[in-house]
């Protein structure tokens, strides 16, 4: 919604890809915000997230802003960076750690060595990003969320002497602490005397933001910047100080407002950079997020990782139908198939540290569902 598939991705050394608003249908989606809700996907390389979203992509009966878009592709084989424009905002260097810019520093700098063009640019109504975003993503929420009750949805208090008392300690029995906290901004900010003072302000502050960026796409291919402001926080410090969390948000919240594809690439010191593109160019983003992963893993001393990247995708691939098709044939084919997903998405994870080459497949034997799965893989649909 906004930055919450981006920033764990990024403290955790893997990649995190939003697409673009309506590339992705939320049918079925638990609804927070509406107009800012997006499915992402969280995985050890840019080909794999690629991968996932060509599977996950398309427009849907369920979800009338759905649209079709492009297969996507991030093995790096026919993109290049050279001739394009990285634009970063100053606003958002400016505001970020010593070692975020660094780490952020290092990454533009191994674009510009594959031949992209890096230039610094101001961008003023970024100031109103978070401001705005939260404004509006909270009067949504606190409208998705009122279907909560206790009577329709969600879970009900017992031993209510009536509706109305049911009602208050359903809502707050089963609401966290955060969730109350938006669930009353957004009540607040939708009441009559301050509907106009703050969210119709919110909404045209938002166009703004929209305008803004996209008039900068005319000029840049790609605008890239931090995806948190300092290191990942510990554990409980996020829940101590709302502001502080809230301001986090600052780099992220903007693909938000303005319905871009943006996708988090993992750094050194667990840092990470982000880049977004223009509206449904989902796929020229992913490959540039390929591009840069696979520069930095060839500058990286992992020479113990000989398996390529493209090579990991296309058997994961081949396996996904497989498992797909034996799923629909027996409920032990079944078992067996996400026993074979969990112990091949295992073997995928990052290792910690300044190594980011995937691990190399585990060598399962000759046993009976792996000659299943390749036979089934090799078969035609």
């Amino acid at each position: 919604t906004g930055g919450s598939v981006r920033q764990p991705a990024a403290f955790c050394g893997v990649f995190g890809f939003k697409p673009t608003y309506g590339a992705v249908s939320r049918n079925g989606l638990v609804a927070y915000a509406s107009s800012f809700d997006q499915i992402g996907v969280t995985a050890a390389a840019a080909a794999d997230c690629a991968a996932l979203e060509n599977i996950i992509s398309g427009c849907d009966g369920g979800d009338a802003t759905s649209e079709e878009i492009k297969p996507s592709r991030a093995d790096g084989e026919e993109f290049s960076l050279r001739g394009k424009k990285i634009g970063v905002p100053e606003e958002f260097i400016s505001s970020c750690g010593k070692d975020i810019r660094e780490a952020v520093a290092a990454a533009l700098k191994k674009a510009e060595a594959l031949g992209a063009e890096v230039e610094y640019f101001s961008l003023p109504p970024l100031e109103f990003s978070v401001p705005a975003y939260y404004i509006i993503a909270c009067a949504q929420a606190s409208s998705n969320l009122a279907r909560y009750d206790g009577v329709r949805f969600g879970r009900r208090a017992e031993n209510a002497a009536d509706p109305t008392e049911m009602y208050i300690k359903s809502r707050s029995e089963g609401f966290g602490r955060e969730v109350r906290r938006r669930i009353m901004l957004g009540n607040f900010v939708l009441g009559a005397g301050y509907y106009d003072a703050y969210y119709n302000r919110a909404l045209k502050a938002r166009r703004v933001i929209r305008d803004a960026v996209l008039n900068a796409f005319e000029k840049y291919d790609f605008l890239a910047c931090p995806v948190y402001p300092s290191a990942a926080p510990r554990l409980g410090e996020s829940l101590k100080d709302p502001l502080k969390t809230y301001l986090g948000d600052a780099y992220t919240v903007t693909a938000n407002l303005a319905g871009l594809p943006a996708i988090s690439i993992p750094c050194k010191n667990m840092c990470a950079l982000q880049l977004m593109a223009a509206p449904f160019d989902d796929g020229s983003l992913l490959s540039a997020g390929g591009c840069l992963s696979n520069s930095a893993w060839e500058r990286e001393e992992t020479s113990s990782s000989t398996c390529s990247v493209s090579k990991m995708v296309s058997t994961r691939c081949r396996w996904a139908a497989a498992w797909r098709r034996m799923s629909s044939r027996s409920p032990f084919a079944t078992c067996l198939a996400s026993k074979k997903a969990v112990k091949v998405s295992r073997s995928m994870v990052y290792r910690g540290g300044e190594e980011r080459m995937p691990r190399r497949l585990p060598d399962l034997g000759a046993s009976a569902s792996r000659k299943a799965l390749n036979s089934l893989a090799r078969s035609p649909r």
